[in-house]
């Protein structure tokens, strides 16, 4: 098992590409998984290539073959839940030992019956995450499963490169309560951990920041880093969807306002103690939003 491939699906995604630097930098064998090989052009030449579909389990099953250890993210879909399954499914029938599967954040209990409990309540306030909750179900019911509840990302304000710089707007409709947000970096290190490490099959983690912040206060991080004025958007989420369509699939575009929604009505948090928790899986705190947006202008100004 130490020696064999690790499979991330699919590896072109905002977090699937994460993981796969978090494990090479811990000196695993990857094997990527995308739709097309032509996706995966821009890995490294130690990294194994493959394709696969979620629609398709034989697909899924043949990439999973000799791999034992194996990450995975649903996409966005109207059969997401089926998609997730078929993943499961697929894994068992190819002898996987850890199944290492993202989905969103939420109260957790050890328990199935409070769970669902917990996830009945969520899913009447949070109707399109319903789906996450349930290939969540579906992988902690078998012994090799392992789940990583992840917050907002910090990585979501990338794709607002030219609204930061070039028209001075913060134009995440995050609202004025607080959420917990987090670097999809951390997420990545918390699924090397979990592959990479004995003992976390049948567990769940939470994966929050140590930052809970409004829409406002994101704004201010990006002002007090470029040294000038970033006025936050506001919270129209119809100037929203103008302004990211084509931007993002109709599907993501649409989970995402709900999830917006929510964020207006009700905030992110969910305690310091679930930042602890993730504090605990990293073995490390997780990575603070002034930090990462500090790094990101760098980044910006040099070119990247």
């Amino acid at each position: 098992m130490a020696d064999s491939p690790i499979v991330v699906l699919p590896a072109t995604g905002k977090v699937g590409r994460e993981v796969v630097a978090s494990l090479l930098a811990r000196g695993a064998r990857v094997r990527a998984v995308s739709r097309a090989l032509d996706r995966l052009g821009a890995l490294p030449a130690s990294v194994e290539r493959a394709t696969a579909r979620f629609e398709n389990v034989p697909s899924l099953e043949a990439v999973l073959r000799g791999a034992p250890r194996a990450f995975f993210v649903t996409p966005y879909s109207e059969i997401e839940e089926q998609l997730g399954e078929n993943v499961v499914e697929a894994a068992r029938r190819a002898g996987v030992e850890k199944l290492c599967y993202a989905g969103a954040a939420h109260p957790d209990a050890d328990a199935a019956w409070l769970r669902g409990v917990i996830l009945w309540g969520v899913g009447i306030v949070w109707p399109h995450y319903k789906p996450k909750f349930r290939v969540e179900e579906a992988v902690r019911r078998e012994a090799f499963g392992i789940v990583l509840q992840p917050m907002n990302y910090f990585q979501n304000d990338e794709i607002f490169r030219k609204e930061i710089l070039e028209e001075g707007t913060y134009p995440q409709p995050l609202g004025r309560k607080k959420v917990n947000r987090i670097d999809v970096r951390d997420i990545a290190d918390g699924a090397s951990r979990v592959l990479l490490e004995p003992g976390h099959e049948g567990r769940a983690y939470p994966v929050y920041g140590l930052d809970s912040l409004s829409g406002p206060e994101c704004a201010d991080v990006w002002s007090e880093a470029l040294g000038r004025k970033i006025a936050y958007a506001g919270d129209d989420l119809d100037a929203w969807e103008k302004r990211v369509e084509g931007r993002m699939y109709d599907k993501e575009r649409a989970d995402i306002r709900k999830t917006y929604e929510f964020f207006h009505a009700w905030g992110g948090t969910m305690g310091a103690s679930y930042s602890r928790r993730c504090a605990e899986l990293l073995g490390r705190p997780p990575r603070r939003y002034r930090d990462y947006v500090s790094e990101l202008v760098e980044k910006w100004r040099g070119g990247s």
